[in-house]
């Protein structure tokens, strides 16, 4: 703040008086946004001049109770991804994360499993690592829009140069299913799982244990499905084994009956798996009943 120079204006309008200025001088840092308050005393006269240089008036500073000089900002001209309609961003989350044209998610080669496994380019899951916000919504439409399939990964992996390699199976079909966690799980609508099993090139004999009704890792899969997708509207399961599934397997038969579906197909390549009373009796367990329907029984 700068002293009070000796020069003085003439008030126009008026006569005979005269009146010493008081010059306020402010060094804004650059990037100031504002806005700043400047209080006077209530007995200070405050005075201001025009272009022309000339005292143009008197202001009591009591009348003036507080003077608030904001500095000129830019006025945004742009909006928000928030503040577009709920259609909209819905429009936008169905470009990102569904496909269109193949109304599917397929896992079958182990880099699907890596990033958005839709096979078209354009399409990935980063933009809901933007914020949490953006996360609780698109994950709605991620997971409850697809179709996600999973089958037998046919793939060889030798991790650290171990001898000899071993087949992927349902491997990564156990790995996805925890590490999406059990209310993402519960986001899914739609699933299609194909069983089957080993190739005949990489064994000899294909034993019991090496079956896949008697998979560790599938049947972890099935059963965290069975307890955490509640909301399951369609689920396909094709079986694709050579032996009596329901004479040979009754565990893998009991976590099955435990999933429950809207819709549930079950589908046998070999035509021996299961009998067509127990297909009957299997889709029946599987299949949920409206509550509507549970008040009319």
């Amino acid at each position: 703040m700068e002293e009070p120079r000796d020069d003085s204006y003439p008030v126009v309008g008026a006569s005979n008086i005269t009146l010493t200025p008081i010059n306020l001088t402010f060094n804004i840092p650059p990037g100031f946004q504002g806005p700043f308050c400047i209080q006077m005393q209530p007995k200070l006269d405050v005075t201001w001049i025009d272009a022309s240089g000339q005292l143009r008036a008197v202001v009591r500073a009591q009348d003036m109770q507080t003077r608030v000089l904001t500095a000129p900002t830019q006025q945004a001209t742009t909006k928000g991804f928030f503040a577009l309609p709920n259609e909209i961003r819905n429009r936008i989350y169905s470009l990102l994360f569904c496909n269109a044209e193949k109304d599917g998610v397929t896992f079958r080669t182990p880099g699907h499993i890596r990033a958005l496994p839709c096979i078209p380019p354009g399409l990935s899951a980063a933009f809901l690592r933007t914020c949490h916000e953006i996360y609780n919504q698109g994950r709605l439409v991620l997971y409850g829009n697809n179709t996600f399939e999973f089958s037998r990964s046919e793939e060889d992996r030798r991790p650290y140069f171990s001898h000899p390699a071993f087949e992927v199976v349902y491997r990564d079909f156990y790995h996805w299913t925890k590490t999406i966690g059990p209310l993402n799980l519960s986001l899914i609508r739609k699933l299609r799982v194909y069983c089957s099993n080993p190739r005949r090139r990489n064994y000899r004999h294909v034993s019991d244990p090496q079956r896949f009704c008697h998979d560790k890792h599938l049947l972890s899969a099935l059963k965290l499905i069975a307890h955490n997708c509640h909301q399951l509207e369609f689920l396909h399961i094709r079986l694709s084994g050579r032996k009596l599934t329901w004479q040979n397997a009754p565990e893998f038969v009991q976590v099955l009956g435990d999933m429950r579906a809207e819709v549930v197909e079950l589908r046998d390549d070999h035509y021996w798996n299961l009998t067509p009373a127990h297909y009957r009796d299997l889709e029946k367990a599987m299949t949920r009943v409206p509550p509507e329907d549970q008040s009319e029984e």
